[in-house]
């Protein structure tokens, strides 16, 4: 009995040790690829979108995630409270100033999306610092440090977009036996039903003011015989009953009956 008891202490113990051993292993961590690395919006969409807040976040995020030798912070926030990200690229990697001046290297800061409508700037530079981070081969990093601010303006865009309800003479002209002689009865037809908030037209100076000045003469004739009351988009919006307009991306893509890409009202935003 006692020999068999031991025996199975022993065996305890055996078992026991193995489980130490698994425990205490370190995990092995395969190298990092391209298909590993994040995309930007814009790469994901085939360039048809630009990132949004949101998607500036989750890509900086990725990085982190990945353990990218890179500086994460904020350089302060916005209005409406979003911290404004940047990222310090350098090797090696640096987070304070002076580590930077013991480096003795030119410091770069990159600034993206200063402006609400300059969006491309975004896209181009988190894929820039991915590229330059996971790049295995020397580069500007090696000589420089880099501080990357990718969405400076991080605010909804609050000027608001009045989507046109008629074509435009450029885009009419030459599509479906359309011509300058009959352009100005075709979008008189089209304005014929009045729509509840009515119609937005756009016009061009350099054609309806010059090349085109008496098709747009005729228009306006047309219009005030309908009895349409002519005034200009600050006029309009103002007489809008809600001011409380919804928000929406702006997407690219065609219509019926009008000739080349149009930008659209998209999806809604969610900020």
């Amino acid at each position: 009995m006692k020999t068999a008891g031991r025996k199975e202490v022993h065996s305890f113990l055996a078992v026991g040790t193995a489980l130490a051993v698994l425990a205490c292993a370190p995990t092995v961590r395969r190298p990092l690829g391209p298909a590993d690395y994040p995309r930007t919006r814009a790469e994901q969409t085939g360039y048809r979108e630009t990132s949004h807040y949101a998607d500036v976040r989750k890509f900086l995020d990725s990085l982190r995630k990945l353990q990218a030798p890179l500086a994460f912070g904020s350089i302060g926030k916005t209005t409406e409270g979003r911290d404004i990200p940047y990222v310090i690229a350098s090797r090696p990697v640096v987070a304070a100033p002076s580590e930077a001046e013991r480096l003795g290297r030119p410091i770069v800061y990159v600034q993206g999306n200063i402006h609400a409508g300059e969006v491309e700037g975004k896209d181009a530079l988190l894929a820039l610092l991915r590229d330059l981070t996971f790049s295995t081969k020397p580069n500007v990093l090696d000589s420089i440090v880099l501080i990357a601010v990718p969405i400076y303006n991080a605010e909804i865009v609050a000027c608001p977009q009045l989507p046109t309800t008629l074509p435009t003479l450029d885009e009419l002209i030459g599509v479906d036996g359309i011509t300058v002689d009959n352009v100005a009865d075709h979008l008189l037809e089209l304005s014929r039903d009045a729509l509840e908030g009515g119609h937005v037209y756009t016009l061009h100076a350099e054609l309806e003011g010059l090349k085109l000045l008496p098709v747009f003469e005729r228009l306006l004739q047309g219009w005030m015989q309908m009895n349409y009351k002519l005034v200009s988009l600050g006029d309009y919006f103002g007489e809008l009953p809600n001011k409380d307009l919804p928000r929406h991306d702006v997407a690219v893509g065609e219509l019926p009956g009008r000739s080349g890409t149009l930008s659209l009202q998209g999806g809604q935003f969610l900020a």
